[in-house]
């Protein structure tokens, strides 16, 4: 009895491998951890955002395409080429950046958005 019950998990194992493999065609099947990034699709690349605050608009090619929260992870797919960017936040000096995404590797950005200082005058 013990050898037909250890024969059924075995079958079962190598049915749920077989599965596993026939349902991902065959392919490798990628981790991805919180560092990492998958490999982008064909004609496409990523750019990683610089940080700043979650109400950050972005703009690509004069076009509104979200806000930071929208991109949880901080990065965003593109179509490879050259790009025109606009990053604006109150309170916080808007960047302009002409921005050429790769396929081979993300864009990213040397500094994050900069925070206009705040003054307060008293009256003495």
């Amino acid at each position: 009895m013990n050898d037909l019950l250890g024969s059924g998990k075995r079958l079962i194992t190598h049915l749920s491998l077989w599965s596993l493999f026939w349902g991902c065609s065959g392919g490798v099947i990628q981790r991805v951890d919180q560092g990492s990034l998958p490999p982008p699709p064909s004609k496409k690349g990523f750019l990683q955002l610089p940080p700043g605050p979650p109400y950050t608009k972005i703009y690509l090619d004069d076009r509104f395409i979200g806000r930071y929260a929208d991109y949880p992870r901080e990065m965003i797919l593109l179509p490879i080429g050259p790009h025109l960017l606009k990053l604006s936040a109150s309170d916080h000096a808007t960047i302009y950046a002409r921005v050429n995404i790769s396929g081979s590797r993300p864009f990213r950005f040397k500094r994050g958005l900069i925070k206009y200082p705040t003054y307060h005058l008293s009256s003495e």
